[in-house]
């Protein structure tokens, strides 16, 4: 199979989607029909067609396994004999893949996965895949000169959370100050934050939108079918204004949105080998463990108790929590948020009207043009990645 090559930047046509998108399924399972543990948009793109970046498709599944990083691999059939002999930057494009990780792991024994972000454990920056590369240039513009780390726009500006703001508690718990030498770096810290331009950063909160590295560099990549309006410009495009020590929390904003994928398989009404955080008493510091549970039990603990997440991001009052859900992951209901990222494509480049969140972090600029970066507007970047708004195929 092909490298990456130079992303589509030619205009859609009115009713252009994406391609069907692409199957990842649970390994030993294979055989049973509930088991596909994520589909991925085909946004990228190769000599031999539309599919998924190799890296970004494996790293995601060995974050649901449990950040199996260095025993594990994608297979091209059932039985996982013949795995996938690809480069990290090369381009999945067949229909389907299946996740397997090394072990005395069996069909009645098979791999854990983590069941949400909640769940998931950041791993130490030196555990991070090395393909994961450290940043070297700080963002520190004059006032007035930031710009939007993936469309290059002035205005309308905002600072996005790599760490979601709501997952305070998850923050403090992985330990994530200490992935920055600043001095009380807390969620709020430039570290952990990239300025966006106002849909754009919406679109980043509803898991259509992420930030992976792509022959060496972080890009943006589409994670939802409901932003394929964005996907001719705004898909693989290097992303700047990111803080020397982003790393940990891209990283860690990759795993919450992947996690966002995996909530149908694990409450589909299947018995599940999770791992989870627990306490076993109150007041202790909550540790992984890995359990076995129901169908049922599964759908009541991570669909059951509602979603607080999901009224917060609409300014709603959260619901209250019971003791035993303390530690749950928060993620939306898909419909919602497909509704979701409809509305937010609908009504692009209709910025400042009713219902702007004030408390947003905003970033003033006399500008509304985009404007290019230290290495040039409108070049096209090594190794195949390019600014926005170059059009060249």
């Amino acid at each position: 199979m092909a490298p990456l090559s130079q992303p589509i930047r030619s205009p859609p046509l009115p009713d252009e989607e994406l391609p069907p998108g692409l199957i990842l399924f649970y390994h030993p399972h294979y055989q049973r029909p509930n088991n596909i543990l994520m589909t991925l948009p085909r946004s990228d793109q190769s000599e031999e067609g539309y599919g998924v970046h190799h890296g970004t498709a494996l790293v995601a599944c060995q974050i649901i396994g449990n950040n199996a990083f260095n025993k594990s691999r994608l297979a091209l059939d059932q039985k996982g004999e013949h795995p996938v002999n690809l480069p990290f930057d090369d381009v999945l494009t067949h229909g389907e893949y299946y996740f397997v990780v090394d072990g005395p792991y069996s069909m009645e024994e098979p791999y854990p996965v983590v069941a949400s972000f909640q769940d998931w454990a950041c791993p130490g920056q030196h555990q991070i895949p090395a393909t994961w590369p450290y940043l070297t240039r700080n963002y520190d513009p004059s006032p007035g000169q930031e710009v939007c780390g993936i469309t290059r726009y002035r205005t309308p500006l905002e600072g996005a959370h790599l760490v979601p703001k709501e997952q305070g508690y998850w923050y403090i718990l992985n330990g994530m100050s200490a992935h920055s030498s600043y001095s009380f770096a807390d969620i709020n810290h430039g570290a952990n934050i990239v300025p966006l331009r106002k849909d754009i950063h919406s679109l980043f909160d509803a898991r259509a939108f992420g930030i992976v590295p792509k022959n060496g560099v972080y890009v943006s990549h589409i994670f939802s079918q409901k932003a394929d309006q964005y996907w001719p410009d705004y898909h693989h495009v290097r992303v700047t204004s990111l803080d020397k020590e982003a790393r940990s929390y891209l990283f860690a904003r990759f795993a919450w949105t992947i996690l966002f994928h995996v909530k149908k398989f694990v409450t589909a009404n299947e018995s599940r080998i999770i791992v989870q955080v627990t306490a076993k008493k109150r007041g202790d510091t909550p540790r992984p463990q890995v359990t076995r549970l129901s169908g049922a039990v599964l759908y009541e603990k991570y669909i059951g108790g509602g979603s607080r997440e999901s009224a917060v991001a609409e300014g709603k009052k959260p619901p209250k929590r019971s003791r035993t859900d303390e530690n749950l992951e928060d993620d939306d209901d898909e419909d919602s948020e497909d509704s979701r990222i409809q509305a937010i494509v609908e009504s692009v480049y209709f910025w400042g009207q009713e219902g702007d969140d004030p408390n947003r972090r905003q970033w003033p600029s006399d500008s509304t043009a985009p404007t290019g970066d230290d290495d040039g507007k409108g070049k096209e970047m090594e190794s195949g990645i390019d600014e926005p708004g170059d059009k060249a195929m």
